[in-house]
């Protein structure tokens, strides 16, 4: 390679580690405009983008003579990318989580918000997994909803991890044999505790039953007596007072 290509490349790779660093830090107009361009992609993810940018512009310099998009590593680079799809969708579904409609317009809305930050050049809304992450919800939620879209998030991440580690399907499936067992534990809880709340909750029921119980028989007990002293006053004689002034009135 001749010095003046590989000069060329360097600076290259210089320009693109300093518009990585503006997005990153949003300094100035030109570092605004940059990171909504990454938000428009990537949504709240977008400093994500600027590192990756960054990487690689460190590596255009670093390896300017060796300077191939060959993909070496072609299942790492599918899983990684699976799971920043993954995410995209994780996030694009919590800024939506709140409209309590059956038909959202995800990628008018999101347009909407993303349009409106880069006209008042400024980076503050949340845009979620900006418009790819619209296009991926739009897609979910029309297959399988709200709920269905959180699902295939995670197995996006999941599948993702797969294709990174140096797992095979076996030891994959035993994961997700010991994560589903350690959910249903977490479900169903300690034993131990479980019958102790439930002791607790026998013990308050009883307390309950047996105020009211006394309660009821104090009512009961204040009932007969105020009975009692009812028949006594009918039955007693009268007395002198009592007497002279029935002769009164007669």
């Amino acid at each position: 390679m001749r010095q003046q290509e590989k000069l060329t490349l360097i600076s290259f790779g210089f320009l693109f580690i300093l518009f990585a660093i503006f997005a990153l830090f949003q300094l100035g107009f030109l570092g605004t405009l940059i990171a909504n361009g990454f938000r428009i992609i990537g949504g709240n993810t977008y400093p994500v983008l600027c590192v990756l940018l960054a990487v690689y512009g460190l590596w255009v310099m670093i390896k300017n003579n060796e300077a191939k998009t060959k993909i070496t590593y072609g299942g790492k680079l599918a899983g990684a990318l699976l799971i920043y799809l993954g995410v995209l969708i994780f996030f694009h579904a919590q800024l939506f989580g709140r409209i309590q409609t059956d038909q959202p317009q995800i990628l008018a809305t999101t347009w909407q918000i993303l349009l409106s930050d880069i006209q008042g050049a400024q980076v503050s809304a949340n845009v979620g997994g900006g418009m790819v992450g619209a296009l991926l919800y739009q897609t979910t939620f029309f297959l399988v909803s709200k709920i269905g879209s959180y699902v295939f998030a995670v197995l996006f991440i999941i599948l993702g991890g797969y294709f990174i580690s140096p797992m095979d399907s076996q030891q994959l499936l035993e994961l997700l044999h010991g994560i589903k067992e350690k959910i249903q534990k977490l479900i169903a809880g300690n034993p131990e505790k479980k019958a102790q709340k439930q002791e607790n909750k026998e013990a308050r029921k009883q307390a309950r039953k047996e105020k009211k119980e006394q309660k009821q028989a104090q009512e009961r007990e204040a009932a007969l007596q105020q009975v009692k002293e009812q028949e006594k006053n009918q039955v007693r004689s009268l007395s002198a007072a009592e007497k002279l002034s029935s002769r009164a009135k007669s």
